[in-house]
């Protein structure tokens, strides 16, 4: 956590409304965190083939075979532009692909399955948790500080920029 040091500069120097990538931010109340979307992933227990999810604008994954590894899942999808994603469970219907996205921030639209060719399937994606941007969406990069222009708190982004989570750090 960065630590004020007098002043308007925290150690290191930078300014105390320095969102991390050269822009100062001021604001009239606390900042809000932000809620990464989470969406669920299953094969249907399919015994063979595989498929592609479609993510929109951010674009189609390449094939996904029907026992396909979480890491090896992240790596496709990551392979996306724009996209970073944490992945848990095996697929299964019991145990689903949980796909965490780190990026981008907010509320992306629901995966699709397309080019199902499973046998025993077929692949779904469900909605687990809508994704929400904080209070400055995704402007504060990870390490930004900003100033609560009615209390002099300052916060500090301690989370990404995609999925901003604000801590108070001190007064100016």
């Amino acid at each position: 956590m960065a630590i004020l040091t007098g002043g308007n500069v925290i150690s290191g120097g930078r300014p105390v409304l320095d969102t991390g990538d050269g822009h100062i931010l001021t604001l009239d109340g606390v900042p809000g965190d932000g809620t990464a979307e989470i969406q669920d992933v299953s094969d249907g227990d399919a015994t063979a083939g595989d498929f592609k999810l479609d993510l929109g604008i951010l674009g189609r994954t390449a094939v996904i075979v029907f026992n396909e590894t979480a890491a090896n899942l992240k790596i496709i999808l990551d392979a996306l532009p724009a996209v970073t994603v944490t992945i848990t469970g095996v697929g299964s219907v019991a145990d689903p692909y949980v796909i965490t996205f780190a990026a981008p921030g907010g509320n992306i639209p629901l995966m699709t399955v397309v080019d199902d060719t499973l046998t025993g399937g077929p692949a779904t994606v469900a909605a687990n948790t809508a994704g929400v941007l904080g209070a400055f969406g995704n402007i504060v990069a990870a390490g930004g500080l900003v100033k609560n222009n009615a209390t002099g708190f300052v916060y500090e982004n301690t989370s990404t920029r995609a999925k901003p989570a604000y801590t108070r750090i001190d007064t100016v």
